[in-house]
């Protein structure tokens, strides 16, 4: 519901009064039902101090099903629906509200920490923050507590979970404001975290780095991980940060293109991207024995002094032309 359809809802007496108590406003949930309905609840404060309990249910459309509130206004009818209810109903209607049209190519990213599917269908949110991204490379790379395969299949249910525009869109992270920091969880090792930010910058979405990891900052404890930027200080990091960006900016088919599986087995972990004529394909060893290193097309970057091989903590990137080309 936006704004007039609130109040054309309340009525303007109970809508101007509605406007005053959106302060007023604590502990709001939603849910979301089998069928779509969306039940939004929240604490209001009253007039006198009181805390009533409110709630909506909304159609996916944002069109008004029903609503309740404990207190007693409402139950003795003073309008249809009280000012506590319209409350509810307008902060609601102002988290969902669309970009401003004075910026169309606004995009709104969604905190979301869960499956955001519900939010993705194009009338409230543009994009969420994956989280799911950040658990699934927090177990493979940094934890070791899962295979190659289990790997695919984890980042595979992430291919398949929302609609391509969506998809293109996730915020991919490592780090934010409400987690212990990624280099913290891989050891302070850094050959976890260049691997980790390998997938991150050749994966379907955008990559979001969060201030401080391009400089090595390490914390566990919310103050640990929330401390200040290290201004000043150089970290190993940035290079490889500086190198994995210009990647991905310089080729189309990292940005764009198709997330293909080669092989995934054991601590070997190798996949494709391809966009238009173009192929690039990413193989990495999560510490595991040496592995024949690919030949075919152009080597674009790689870590390690033996061209033959990938050896432990090590990767290949290469390019190639598809569909009929000749390699590169």
């Amino acid at each position: 519901m936006d704004a007039d359809e609130i109040r054309a809802l309340l009525g303007d007496n109970i809508f101007e009064r509605a406007k005053k108590y959106r302060k007023r406003i604590q502990q709001s949930t939603c849910t979301v039902n089998a069928d779509g309905v969306r039940h939004i609840s929240a604490m209001v404060q009253g007039s006198g101090g009181s805390y009533y309990y409110t709630q909506a249910w909304l159609r996916e459309n944002g069109s008004f099903v029903s609503a309740s509130c404990s207190c007693p206004y409402n139950q003795n009818g003073e309008g249809t629906y009280c000012k506590h209810i319209g409350a509810l109903l307008l902060d609601d209607a102002e988290k969902n509200a669309p970009a401003p049209a004075a910026k169309p190519d606004a995009i709104i990213v969604g905190e979301v920490w869960e499956n955001a599917a519900h939010y993705l269908n194009g009338d409230m949110m543009d994009s969420a923050m994956n989280y799911d991204f950040r658990r699934y490379c927090r177990r493979f790379f940094a934890e070791e507590t899962v295979d190659a395969e289990t790997f695919d299949t984890n980042v595979s249910t992430l291919l398949l979970r929302y609609r391509e525009n969506a998809l293109f869109a996730q915020l991919n992270l490592l780090d934010s404001h409400d987690v212990s920091r990624y280099l913290s969880l891989c050891g302070e090792n850094v050959d976890k975290m260049e691997l980790s930010v390998l997938l991150q910058m050749t994966f379907p979405g955008m990559p979001c780095v969060f201030y401080g990891d391009e400089k090595g900052l390490c914390g566990v404890s919310e103050s640990e991980y929330r401390q200040a930027m290290a201004w000043g200080e150089s970290h190993p990091l940035e290079d490889i940060y500086r190198r994995l960006i210009a990647l991905r900016k310089e080729h189309p088919a990292l940005r764009y293109g198709d997330f293909v599986t080669n092989f995934a087995a054991g601590k070997t972990y190798s996949y494709s991207r391809n966009w238009e004529n173009t192929r690039i394909t990413v193989t990495m060893n999560l510490g595991g024995a040496p592995i024949p290193a690919p030949q075919t097309g152009r080597l674009l970057l790689k870590k390690g002094g033996n061209h033959d091989i990938i050896g432990a903590w090590e990767y290949e990137v290469r390019e190639e032309r598809i569909h009929g080309g000749d390699d590169l």
